[in-house]
């Protein structure tokens, strides 16, 4: 039987957990881990993902709400196949993954090339998102020309539907992040991280659920980052955030996977393999938070925000501070999409 209605992103990764068949939830690991994430909240270690990279915007205005809508347009599979990774060298200073595509953002728009105005962006061809995406290795950034057809369709839907502004976008849902969310995916087709798994729909929205994400962080939950319902929001399923719960043994792949993993497989986008380890990712990130929320309430640290958004900055900073040590126990998995 075909179950037609799609779950949430919460709703579908307690599914996905329940039915997995290749990737299992190692509960007895949590509460160690929640020790570690309660201790960076607490200390405030590892901050948050906003103001740890330097190359984030931090002006308070409609500029860096458009600037965020272009990245996360953007946000995902910075891979290459095999070394040298995509870097861009900006300001003598070279950058990689992530933080690649923010400098390439920030080169451009000082170079006079206004891509927060949905005009500049119509108007773009792979000539222009070459240069823009210029690498300084002999690696180009991956798919270039599904960025290129975003940038033409997102630059048209703002220009025809909202005025030629994101915020308005963010204005007409009334502080609601789910509301966002439902707009956006509902106007922008690329941000419609959908699958079927198992004959039920499942939502995994890892790139608007960061969009509203980067909004709050941006915006320190004010202006166009001011959400009542930002606890509704998963953690954002990539290919680092499952590498990281892997390697604290969070969760477990059986010897199929893995042996895919260790020999760098492609694994296919919205294949049984892939929603398995995207969907207890997210459903290991909600236990994570419960146990973390105890440990809080016990020790009388009440005050303290624990929610998905924070969690994941947490994984992902530590994964990117431990690099070395988390590649060497286990790869990530490879799946060449525009989802992240």
């Amino acid at each position: 039987m075909i179950v037609q209605m799609s779950l949430s992103p919460r709703e579908s990764a307690r599914f996905i957990a329940e039915n997995a068949d290749h990737v299992k939830i190692n509960a007895k690991a949590i509460p160690e881990l929640a020790e570690k994430f309660y201790e960076s909240l607490r200390s405030g270690k590892f901050g948050d993902t906003w103001d740890e990279i330097p190359l984030h915007p931090k002006g308070g205005d409609a500029s860096t709400a458009n600037w965020i809508f272009f990245l996360d347009s953007l946000n995902f599979s910075f891979w290459t196949d095999k070394e040298p990774k995509y870097m861009v060298d900006y300001k003598s200073e070279l950058h990689t993954g992530y933080p690649a595509l923010c400098a390439a953002i920030n080169r451009a728009i000082d170079n006079g090339i206004n891509l927060v105005d949905p005009k500049v962006l119509v108007s773009l061809t792979r000539s222009n998102l070459e240069s823009i995406f210029k690498s300084a290795s002999s690696s180009s950034i991956p798919l270039l020309d599904e960025r290129l057809e975003i940038l033409h369709t997102n630059g048209h839907i703002l220009l025809e539907q909202f005025g030629g502004c994101f915020t308005n976008c963010i204005k007409a849902c009334d502080g609601s992040a789910v509301k966002l969310i439902q707009l956006v995916c509902e106007k922008f087709p690329s941000f419609r991280d959908e699958a079927t798994y198992k004959g039920q729909k499942v939502l995994l929205y890892k790139r608007v659920q960061i969009l509203v994400a980067d909004l709050w962080l941006a915006f320190r939950g004010e202006s166009y980052g001011h959400f009542t319902d930002i606890d509704t929001l998963t953690a954002f399923a990539d290919y680092r955030v499952p590498q990281v719960l892997n390697f604290f043994k969070v969760l477990e792949y059986d010897e199929e996977l893995m042996a895919k993993l260790k020999n760098y497989e492609l694994i296919e986008s919205k294949s049984p393999l892939e929603v398995e380890i995207r969907g207890c990712c997210l459903q290991a990130v909600e236990l994570l938070n419960e146990e973390t929320r105890k440990l809080l309430a016990e020790r009388g640290n009440t005050g303290v925000v624990c929610n998905s958004v924070i969690a994941d900055n947490f994984l992902w900073l530590y994964r990117r501070k431990f690099a070395k040590e988390v590649e060497e126990a286990v790869p990530m998995h490879r799946t060449r999409c525009i989802f992240y």
